[in-house]
């Protein structure tokens, strides 16, 4: 559980990881074109995609591509339907 993810858009790029409790943890973010670090936290203090939204508004279409790719990682990609259980 503890495998980096990376999310890019728009040139911004957030490191993120799911912690024991299944949260995001935003570990930093990055504008590709210059590698300049825009923001960064150390170990104990990353916050969740909720505080990251708050304390950066500014990057909400970063934090919605995070918040997709989360929900990707997620959810199984093949759950059958409840009508697929009922026709066999």
């Amino acid at each position: 559980m503890d495998e980096i993810h990376r999310t890019e858009i728009d040139g911004l790029q957030a490191t993120w990881r799911l912690n024991h409790l299944r949260q995001v943890e935003i570990m930093n973010v990055h504008n590709t074109s210059e590698a300049l670090p825009i923001v960064t936290f150390g170990p104990g203090s990353y916050p969740d995609l909720v505080q990251a939204r708050d304390q950066w508004p500014k990057l909400a279409q970063l934090w919605d591509a995070v918040r997709h790719e989360l929900w990707m990682e997620l959810i199984p990609r093949y759950r059958p339907s409840v009508t697929a259980r009922y026709l066999r």
